[in-house]
């Protein structure tokens, strides 16, 4: 009676160690990028509150109303001024979430990377 070859074997030692199908990897990759998203979400949702998200485009215009005291930002298209606060608020919802972009890529990417490369990933990270 023949058996099955160790490498098809639920329990072998490859499979332990942490081996993955392409399905489970995309299950995991799912789920990163889905954390990752209700972090850069979150932290749009601070910027979307206007004093703040107001009060970061008044901090950014501040080099140039340094040197020039009559800056004023202009607007040539109907939406720019609702498409600049947005653009502003991904950014500083990416900025926010950043530490968790930042995590989420490491505990994805880690387990494929050998001892030696996890003692150069963590501090130049």
């Amino acid at each position: 009676m023949a058996t099955q070859p160790a490498e098809h074997d639920e329990e072998s030692p490859d499979r332990r160690r942490g081996e993955m199908t392409i399905i489970e990897h995309l299950i995991e990759l799912r789920s990163r990028v889905m954390w990752i998203s209700i972090a850069v979400v979150g932290g749009m949702v601070i910027f979307f509150i206007p004093p703040i998200g107001f009060g970061f485009i008044e901090w950014l215009e501040g080099p140039a109303k340094a040197s020039d005291p009559d800056f004023k930002p202009q607007f040539i298209e109907p939406m720019e001024n609702l498409v600049t606060f947005f653009r502003v608020a991904l950014l500083g919802g990416v900025t926010v979430g950043m530490p968790m972009i930042v995590y989420q890529s490491i505990r994805f990417v880690g387990p494929a990377l050998t001892p030696t490369e996890k003692r150069w990933m963590y501090p130049i990270v």
